[in-house]
C-alpha cells in the first residue's frame, strides 16, 4: 500500500513540475511592448526574418524569405523589450493588397528609394540654376560646393542668408 501511495505521489509531483516548467517557458517567450509610434508610410523590402501577428511576438505568421521581391509599407513602429532584457524596434508592415501584414524587426528591412523622383528633382534644380544670371549662378554653385565639403550647418545657413541678400535680379528671386 505504501508503495502504491509513493508511486502516485511521485507521479503527481512530477506532473505538476512539468506543468510549471511548460507554463513558465511559454510566458517567458513573450515580449513586452514598451512604446509605439506612427510612421509616415514608406516602402521597404524584407531581406529575411519572420513576420509576427502581434507586437508581442507570440505567433509567427510568415517567413519573409518567401517574399524577396514584395514591396512592404511600414506604418507603425514598436519598441519591444524581449524576455532576455534586450530592446528592439519592430515595424508593422503590409504589402500593397494588405494580404501579408504583421510585425518584423527593422534590421530585416531595406528602404526602397525612388531614383526617378530624385533624378527629376536634380534636373529641376539644374535647370533652375541654368536659368539664373551669371553672377547669381556662380554664387549658388560655390554654395553647392561648400555643401559637398560638409561644412557645419550654421555656416551654410549664414551663407544662404548672405546669398539671398546679394541676389538683386527680381526674376531670379521668383525662381
Amino acid at each position: 500500500m505504501k508503495k502504491i501511495l509513493i508511486i502516485i505521489l511521485g507521479t503527481l509531483s512530477s506532473f505538476f513540475i512539468l506543468i510549471t516548467l511548460f507554463t513558465s517557458a511559454s510566458t517567458s517567450a513573450a515580449a513586452v511592448v514598451t512604446s509605439t509610434t506612427t510612421l509616415t508610410k514608406a516602402p521597404y523590402r524584407a531581406v529575411s526574418g519572420y513576420i509576427y501577428s502581434s507586437a508581442a511576438l507570440t505567433k509567427k505568421i510568415h517567413n519573409a524569405d518567401h517574399y524577396p521581391l514584395t514591396t512592404f509599407y511600414a506604418t507603425r513602429s514598436a519598441t519591444i523589450t524581449r524576455s532576455n532584457g534586450n530592446k528592439a524596434v519592430y515595424y508593422y508592415i503590409k504589402n500593397g493588397n494588405n494580404k501579408i501584414r504583421g510585425w518584423i524587426w527593422r534590421g530585416y528591412l531595406v528602404r526602397i528609394i525612388n531614383i526617378q523622383k530624385q533624378k527629376a528633382a536634380i534636373n529641376r534644380l539644374v535647370s533652375t540654376i541654368d536659368s539664373l544670371t551669371t553672377a547669381n549662378k556662380t554664387n549658388i554653385t560655390t554654395l553647392l560646393k561648400k555643401i559637398h565639403k560638409a561644412d557645419p550647418l550654421t555656416t551654410l545657413l549664414k551663407d544662404i542668408q548672405s546669398l539671398s541678400a546679394t541676389i538683386t535680379n527680381h526674376s531670379d528671386l521668383k525662381k
